[in-house]
């Protein structure tokens, strides 16, 4: 399988603080080194952690989070060679199954680990009751590591495990606005139970994925709406990320081999455009992509 060409920086370009940070991004291939799991959603193709730094570069990013895809189950390999090439700009997001060893732990957090990805959208899993306890066990691996637990899934398992997370001792980052839809706005199911999450500090959430979750393909305006409802319930819980290189839309679940699909064609320019809208002012927007990942994932702040 080929290296796919995810989009390049398009029009849009904005002038983004020094220290600005990719909090969610992945890497796939060279496939013939990392094998994808054999039982998987989809299968992408290649796409390197060179072109990524091609592209992170013309926009103005310097930092970056290398989040594992589902495709790669609970084999971190490829993330860790990324991870590695980066150096202390990456931090990395990994999955992780009951026979991870504290050894392995400990190499990852020196490699610059600093989360377990709980993805119970692409895995298919849709229990509430499973995500509360992959949770508390998960917190129990971690929580003397200052590490966090990073959550892929909906806005009714999310309101369904609320009090879970709530009490999780580890931060909980949720991905990709908890999954709500920017047509359906602020009042659809479970979005206040992830306004009362943000807003009492118990979550984090990442503007990101809104070119999926969006109808405006232009300017992702009905996501303006669930931004500024959480900017207004917590701004210092708010993270942003391209979600690169635009994975295509699957159905829930492992199949097995499923059929190769090219990445999307995204504009992250465009989204970081949307990103200053949404947010409208600098301060809001120098915290989300500056201050907010600084603190969460340990980089410090940016040298001027």
């Amino acid at each position: 399988m080929t290296e796919g060409r995810p989009a390049a920086p398009q029009g849009r370009r904005i002038s983004l603080p020094p220290g600005a940070c990719d909090c969610h991004m992945h890497v796939f291939g060279p496939h013939g080194r990392f094998p994808l799991a054999e039982e998987r959603s989809y299968t992408p193709p290649e796409s390197t952690l060179a072109r990524y730094r091609d592209a992170a570069r013309a926009l103005g990013l310097r930092r970056v989070v290398i989040v594992q895809p589902s495709v790669y189950g609970t084999d971190n390999r490829c993330l860790a060679a990324a991870l590695q090439e980066c150096g202390a700009d990456a931090r990395g997001v990994v999955a992780i199954d009951e026979f991870a060893t504290d050894g392995t732990l400990d190499y990852l957090d020196r490699i610059g680990v600093r989360g377990i990805r709980l993805n119970a959208i692409s895995n298919g899993r849709t229990d509430p009751g499973a995500l509360a306890a992959s949770l508390e066990a998960t917190a129990g691996r971690i929580q003397d590591r200052g590490w966090h637990i990073q959550i892929y899934s909906d806005l009714g398992q999310i309101e369904a495990a609320a009090a879970a997370i709530a009490a999780c001792p580890v931060p909980v980052v949720i991905d990709h606005f908890g999954s709500a839809k920017g047509a359906l706005g602020t009042a659809q199911p479970g979005f206040q139970a992830l306004l009362r999450l943000v807003g009492e500090g118990d979550a984090w959430v990442k503007l990101s994925g809104a070119d999926r979750l969006s109808e405006d393909r232009a300017g992702y305006s009905d996501m303006a709406p669930l931004v500024h409802a959480l900017r207004a319930a917590n701004p210092h819980r708010l993270l942003w990320g391209s979600d690169w290189p635009h994975t295509p839309l699957h159905s829930r679940g492992p199949q097995k081999e499923p059929r190769v699909a090219a990445f999307r064609n995204v504009d992250d320019g465009g989204l970081l455009a949307a990103l200053a809208a949404w947010l409208g002012s600098d301060e809001d927007f120098r915290r989300v992509l500056v201050a907010n990942p600084a603190r969460l994932y340990g980089f410090g702040e940016p040298k001027q």
